[in-house]
């Protein structure tokens, strides 16, 4: 991060909604939060040296264009650090390298990752992307929960903003500081998509520029319609990671948490793409912890959709074969009989005589 060239600031003299402690005591940067949310974008060109840095908060909006390395404010040049918030940290376009704790972890377009309080990270500037980090104080979470019930009824409560609502609320009510995340894959992500989540974000920072309480609301209202989006299972696939694990284990999850979300139905070069780790790698991974290769593992998880799709909504075989990226109809028989030692004719039967 680097020199100033061009700056827009809405703040009182020397408030920030972030301040940034380092103690000789511990080996990281905390993080501490002022405000009850605060939103910063980072439009990072790594090619160029160069990254559109904003930071806003109710009453407060800083825009900087960071152009090198040098002449950066040395509060904001931290190792790994941690928040006395829940971070939101979700990925426009291109993708981040993230570190948390002692594991690499790789961010990409539409991907979402929620840090609980204990965990340490820091994002690299080595790529070029477009990202937004969303920090949440308690007090305000709980604020939002209590307005989505208030004002709804049980019966026409937002069930997609209120599941990430729960989520959160875990989050924070841990007391066992345990260091855990929720890594959210999108099922589909295109520029549309995009679109609709920018003007979101755009939308907050934009309302944080105006210093009235009525301001504030509306930026809430944003963020609850971000939580709906975040929430809705068929747009995104959310599962809890905890880091008490061996490297290992820790790709094994993403890599389960990938099959599930796609339903098996992606590639090896996919899988390298998402992961950024060698296909060689994955299968190596996958065989340690279940002694499958990484075609037979992803097998498992689209014939269970298949049984799922055959039984729950009873699709001909060729629907379902067309939705989990089968073409071979005999080798999506033996697929099948592979994992349920029987036909899908004959697990219906059997299903339905029950």
């Amino acid at each position: 991060m680097p020199t100033i060239s061009s700056s827009d600031k809405l703040s009182c003299t020397d408030y920030t909604p972030l301040k940034v402690t380092k103690l000789g005591s511990i080996p990281h940067a905390f993080f501490q939060l002022s405000a009850p949310y605060a939103l910063v974008a980072e439009y990072v060109k790594n090619s160029r040296s160069y990254m559109d840095y904003i930071c806003t908060a109710p009453n407060y909006y800083k825009h900087e264009v960071i152009r090198s390395n040098k002449d950066v404010d040395p509060s904001l040049v931290t190792d790994l650090h941690q928040h006395d918030a829940v971070e939101i940290m979700f990925v426009l376009e291109g993708y981040v390298e993230h570190r948390i704790e002692d594991q690499r972890y790789f961010c990409n377009a539409g991907q979402c990752c929620i840090l609980n309080k204990w965990i340490r990270h820091i994002e690299s500037y080595s790529s070029d992307y477009k990202a937004i980090f969303l920090l949440l104080s308690d007090d305000f979470i709980t604020m939002l929960s209590r307005f989505n019930h208030l004002f709804n009824s049980p019966k026409s409560i937002n069930l997609q903003s209120s599941s990430i609502l729960e989520k959160l609320l875990t989050l924070i009510q841990n007391s066992s500081y345990k260091k855990c995340y929720i890594d959210f894959r999108p099922r589909c992500y295109n520029t549309e998509v995009q679109a609709v989540f920018q003007e979101i974000f755009d939308h907050i920072m934009s309302y944080c520029k105006h210093t009235n309480v009525s301001s504030t609301f509306f930026s809430a209202g944003y963020i609850m319609q971000f939580f709906t989006l975040l929430g809705n299972t068929t747009f995104f696939n959310g599962k809890n990671i905890f880091l008490d694990a061996e490297s290992g284990e820790y790709l094994f999850r993403q890599i389960v948490h990938i099959l599930e979300t796609y339903h098996g139905n992606v590639s090896r070069a996919d899988m390298e793409s998402i992961l950024h780790y060698s296909g060689n790698y994955i299968n190596k991974t996958i065989n340690k912890f279940t002694g499958k290769s990484l075609c037979e593992y992803k097998n498992e998880f689209a014939m269970k959709y298949a049984r799922d799709l055959l039984i729950k909504e009873q699709l001909s075989i060729n629907e379902i074969m067309r939705k989990i990226g089968f073409s071979n109809k005999t080798y999506f028989y033996k697929c099948f009989k592979k994992v349920f030692h029987m036909t899908p004719k004959e697990y219906q039967n059997n299903h339905f005589l029950k």
